[in-house]
């Protein structure tokens, strides 16, 4: 069976790693979204429930070329729905990639008014028996079944945000891209709401992101031959691991949100909180694994610091998103190095991420 994974852009090949570690199978890489092979539904139902850098996924039933809205609903046609939707109500989602000009109202319209003439099915924009949603990207639509039914990058956990909240996917991303292992310490100076360490504590913990929202995947309507639920609560064996995750601030309230978002999540005993001053931070720390932190343009003038205290304990990467042209330099003069740039994109919001590691 082939499937997708929507995703964000710029994190795809992080995506691709998660599921070949969940499900021991390879993925390919497309616009902001994954495709990989599984042989039984059960995997699928597995990835939705764990998968922390995934929004959405879905069993493809068609891969569409197009060149306008007509011909995307001409092509729409030859998706063929079989027994997923027979004697149904549906309804059918999408999301786009940054280069298609059409709008999602008129994606929807066009695949799945396609797959109501083909099946005769009714649409049920409330409460559908079954949701299929198409990822499409400036040239072809992938069309098929959604098993999740919502977007899995948002965390119920971050009900007490602040200015600089990121989303739950792209925290998870960010940790991942500081290469923590197992048995490792990681820090976030900056942790603000607290999402990069809650997602850092997820993954060391395998809680998953929606432990406490099982009900909301639309999966658990179809009958996929095995309780569901049941299935889902076998999942719930806590992994054990020898590493630490560390979530400091400079702000109190910042650091008290981080607490509130940790215990929501169910992660909290998974993580030591501080607050502690960047100039200060090597009298509590004498080795750090790996750092993944979001410097606002209010921490920059503390980049020259938090850079010299890597220097005394940092021993590998350091992530951070940040677009002040003082980053680089104040790594440089402390013996650090750029070793990747990207941008990952966060809905209409670019942000900058920088990977840095001592230089030889």
């Amino acid at each position: 069976m082939r499937c997708l994974g929507v995703t964000h852009q710029g994190i795809e090949d992080v995506a691709a790693t998660e599921v070949s570690e969940l499900l021991k199978t390879e993925a390919s890489i497309i616009d902001s979204a994954i495709i990989f092979e599984v042989s039984e539904t059960k995997d699928i139902c597995k990835l939705s429930y764990t998968a922390q850098s995934l929004r959405r996924v879905v069993l493809l039933l068609g891969e569409i070329s197009y060149t306008d809205i007509d011909s995307m609903e001409a092509a729409g046609k030859e998706v063929d729905p079989g027994e997923w939707i027979l004697g149904k109500t549906f309804c059918l989602r999408c999301s786009k990639t940054e280069n298609v000009q059409f709008s999602s109202q008129e994606i929807e319209r066009a695949v799945g008014g396609a797959i109501k003439d083909k099946s005769g099915s009714e649409v049920d924009l409330e409460d559908p028996d079954v949701m299929f949603f198409a990822h499409v990207t400036e040239d072809k639509v992938y069309v098929g079944v959604d098993f999740s039914g919502f977007d899995m990058g948002k965390r119920e956990y971050n009900i007490f945000s602040v200015q600089r909240s990121l989303k739950g996917d792209i925290s998870y991303a960010l940790f991942r891209l500081a290469d923590m292992k197992n048995e490792g310490v990681f820090m976030d100076p900056f942790s603000g709401s607290g999402g990069i360490p809650i997602e850092a504590g997820m993954w060391l913990t395998g809680k998953s992101p929606h432990h406490y929202s099982k009900d909301k995947f639309c999966f658990l309507k179809y009958d996929l031959g095995f309780d569901t639920e049941e299935f889902l609560d076998s999942l719930d064996e806590p992994k054990t691991h020898a590493g630490k995750v560390w979530a400091l601030d400079l702000t109190q309230n910042f650091l008290n949100s981080s607490k509130k978002n940790a215990k929501i999540a169910g992660v909290n005993k998974a993580i030591s909180f501080s607050r502690v001053d960047t100039d200060w931070l090597d009298l509590k720390f004498t080795e750090v694994d790996a750092v993944a932190t979001f410097v606002a343009r209010d921490h920059v003038l503390q980049l020259n610091s938090l850079f010299q205290q890597f220097g005394r304990f940092l021993k590998g990467r350091a992530v951070i998103v940040c677009d002040a042209p003082e980053l680089e330099a104040a790594a440089e003069k402390h013996g650090f190095k750029i070793v990747e740039s990207r941008v990952i994109h966060q809905g209409k919001t670019a942000l900058p991420v920088h990977i840095f590691q001592k230089a030889l």
